[in-house]
């Protein structure tokens, strides 16, 4: 994902960065900031309007002083290195000579220029959001759960506006803690903001794990029972029977129309409910049985699914019966394998446990098909959700 899609999501409309015009702002990127280094700086912080302005540049100022011992002082100098606060069209009419140096095409923004650093808005009275995101690109600044802010000391304190998270090697990353559904915990800890509803309202996923019957609802089983799973040579409403052609047919058309009604969604969940009922009829048995698993018959599926789809990512999940990969089938390009650890003992690593049939192996398997997986781990205690669950020593290991 891209540096500018990528914080255009997480804020969403809250704070969104400049897009950056000067070849100084580059080597800005490239270079962090020093603001504070043995206790001596040269910076000072200028709020321009309102009291808003004013409240936010002692915000600023009480945080660095914890960070380094050192006070900036507060004032309205032109002169020297800034960190200046206010609105952007103050800040655009006190800058004029320094406006070319970045866009204003945006509704709030954190960004270096010449010789300062903006902080700014439309709105005077909402200064303080992007005064937080400012924090963010400081050494030494954490949020530990949504409003705690902690400081460590440091001897330098620099402004590093190069994003931490868009170093990581990886694309998706989500806690499903409560926590997570503050979205400004999730952009400091550079996580996905979690969204608790049936239907994803992550602008790009459209589908959420578990829909077969998002497609063929078992209200078709009194009609249609042949669309469904055979368990002992009986047809149950539980699973759908994705040897069926019509199955097929019906799936593509219904994520046809649900992706009409969000366009932009870029994931869909083509995914087995939650549940061991897997179809066993003469052809879904045949196919699991020349690849070595289940998830043959759930990856083919998914596999036809995505043919209709190139421009989209079809997300499927290798869980519970259907977590061991095929032999022979491998994924499309636009096909994501959603890779599930439920089962997993957390008293110890997980990659202490290697043999067959592990997770571990499990991954390695998969990886050698696609890289195009994203893996849902668990840190929850199913059988009773509120004793204390001695997973602390795992998690970063596991991690």
């Amino acid at each position: 994902m891209s540096k500018l899609r990528w914080r255009n999501y997480a804020l969403r409309t809250c704070v969104v960065l400049a897009v950056v015009l000067h070849t100084q702002l580059s080597s800005a990127q490239d270079n962090p900031i020093i603001l504070v280094e043995n206790g001596r700086s040269t910076w000072h912080i200028a709020p321009l309007d309102g009291d808003s302005a004013m409240s936010t540049a002692l915000f600023i100022q009480n945080a660095i002083s914890q960070l380094t011992g050192v006070t900036l002082p507060i004032n309205s100098s032109k002169r020297g290195r800034s960190i200046v606060i206010g609105t952007r069209a103050h800040i655009k009419e006190a800058y004029k000579r320094e406006e070319r140096m970045f866009s204003y095409e945006v509704d709030q923004l954190v960004a270096p220029f010449g010789e300062h650093i903006c902080i700014a808005e439309d709105d005077g009275e909402n200064l303080m959001w992007p005064a937080r995101e400012f924090l963010m690109y400081l050494n030494g600044t954490e949020m530990l759960a949504p409003g705690v802010l902690s400081y460590s000391p440091v001897s330098v304190l620099r402004f590093d506006w190069e994003y931490p998270a868009l170093r990581s090697s990886f694309d998706f990353r989500m806690a499903f803690y409560s926590p997570a559904t503050d979205r400004e915990f999730a952009l400091w800890n550079h996580l996905r903001p979690v969204i608790k509803t049936r239907d994803s309202e992550d602008p790009e996923w459209g589908l959420w794990v578990h829909t077969m019957h998002r497609f063929v609802p078992p209200a078709q089983f009194e009609k249609h029972p042949e669309y469904f799973a055979e368990r002992n040579g009986t047809r149950v409403p539980d699973q759908l029977c994705l040897s069926n052609p019509e199955v097929l047919r019906i799936t593509v058309d219904s994520l046809r129309a649900m992706m009409t009604r969000k366009p932009a969604a870029r994931y869909w969940s083509v995914s087995q409910m939650d549940n061991f009922n897997h179809c066993q009829c003469a052809q879904c048995h045949r196919t699991d049985s020349i690849e070595g698993s289940p998830s043959g018959s759930i990856l083919r599926f998914a596999n036809a699914v995505a043919d209709s789809f190139q421009d989209k990512v079809v997300s499927t999940l290798a869980y519970q019966y259907s977590r061991k990969a095929p032999r022979m089938t491998k994924p499309r390009p636009n096909v994501n394998i959603m890779l599930c650890s439920i089962e997993e003992d957390r008293s110890r690593p997980i990659a202490s446990r290697d043999q067959p049939g592990s997770f571990t192996a499990d991954l390695r398997a998969w990886s050698s098909l696609t890289h195009n997986i994203i893996v849902w781990d668990y840190v929850i205690n199913f059988s009773h959700l509120v004793a204390p669950f001695p997973n602390w020593k795992v998690l970063q290991t596991n991690l």
